[in-house]
């Protein structure tokens, strides 16, 4: 196939700008730039998982680099002070002066990070605006507006700051756009008096006098979170009573650009035999939602972001459907955190994740269904 001079010339360009971005900026880890790190110190750190033996993940869960033993390491948890550091405010990444990234500030991304989306002429020749006093950050490169990616991966980072030893510390966090509606319901109920968000130009490069930068939580795709922040989320959003265990859910995604159930019909009406009730989350302000999970008794959905909201639950039975042939284990090891009882049908017929619709085995169902009590 011909292609036209100006093609062929794009196509060079753009080849020459990924080869120099690859030799021009360097990766980093923190520990190389900062003596100045606080281990969050847990009493448990190995969590036993025997039923991951029996589950068959998916090529894109096991780059998480977690494997089939019947244990989880939670991995290092820890804030950083760092002193004179660039901020990539478009990638909300972290650099030297010198350029050089800090690998730990793009998030889940570490293990396997591509630079092909720093711009050389930015990082080298735009002007860096310097900002005196004391920074944070909790976005990372995955889509903060992603429900999941906010709740699980984001907003955890919160807790990290909210640290005695940080308590004197007036501490601006930065977000380059305004917050989301799901980020401003959590800053307003999480962010202590000493922490005020910051909104800057996501088009510039800042120069930042001090750092506290908060790592991640959880492991990439891993919705595992510690004991004492679940418990820190909870009495700061939960409903000021006991709970209630009454409700049965399941969320439905009928409405949804993927991932429908084809006979969902048919399964509803097996549902409510047992007492569940038809929830559409997008339809339910936040507020709603939590008080949903906090008294609920069970709950079966397709795997999407809906079913973060059973960090909001304790001690249930969850029953996960996936499209697929194989799992993804977000919400397998968010139920461990939150000692859940949690089991998953997958569609032996499905291969793509995103698939418009698939059909469930309702005789499948009703053995989880059969589970519950009266």
């Amino acid at each position: 196939m011909n292609i036209s001079l100006f093609e062929f010339i794009k196509q060079k360009k753009n080849s020459l700008e990924k080869f120099l971005r690859y030799k021009f900026i360097k990766q980093v880890s923190i520990k190389d730039v900062t003596e100045d790190i606080k281990p969050l110190i847990l009493s448990e750190n190995k969590i036993p998982t025997p039923e991951i033996k029996r589950m068959v993940f998916s090529n894109f869960s096991n780059s998480s680099n977690v494997d089939s033993s019947e244990f989880y390491d939670i991995h290092p948890i820890y804030t950083a002070t760092l002193k004179d550091v660039i901020y990539y405010a478009k990638y909300y990444s972290l650099f030297t002066k010198s350029r050089k990234l800090i690998l730990e500030s793009v998030g889940h991304y570490t293990n396997h990070f591509k630079p092909d989306q720093f711009s050389l002429n930015k990082l080298y020749f735009s002007q860096v605006e310097t900002l005196p006093g004391v920074y944070s950050t909790i976005r990372a490169m995955t889509n903060h507006k992603n429900y999941y990616h906010c709740l699980i991966d984001y907003i955890p980072r919160v807790y990290l700051l909210d640290q005695p030893r940080y308590k004197n510390e007036e501490i601006k966090l930065l977000l380059c756009s305004s917050p989301t509606q799901t980020e401003n319901f959590f800053l307003k109920k999480l962010l202590p008096n000493h922490i005020k968000p910051m909104i800057i130009d996501p088009n510039r490069l800042y120069c930042l006098e001090k750092v506290i930068f908060p790592s991640m939580m959880t492991r990439r795709q891993i919705g595992y979170l510690p004991r004492p922040y679940i418990e820190y989320l909870i009495s700061k959003v939960a409903p000021l009573r006991k709970r209630n265990r009454k409700n049965r859910i399941f969320i439905s995604r009928s409405k949804s650009k993927t991932r429908r159930i084809h006979n969902e019909d048919e399964l509803f009406t097996l549902l409510e035999n047992y007492g569940f009730k038809k929830y559409y989350l997008e339809e339910l302000p936040i507020e709603q939602q939590i008080e949903l999970f906090y008294d609920a008794e069970a709950v079966i959905a397709t795997h999407g972001a809906g079913l973060a909201n059973l960090i909001f639950s304790s001690n249930i039975k969850v029953l996960e459907l996936f499209p697929t042939s194989k799992c993804f284990f977000h919400y397998y090891y968010l139920s461990k955190a939150l000692n859940h009882c949690y089991d998953y049908w997958s569609n032996p017929e499905g291969f793509t994740k995103n698939v418009e619709e698939f059909t469930v085995n309702l005789s499948e169902i009703s053995k989880f269904l059969k589970t519950l009590k009266d």
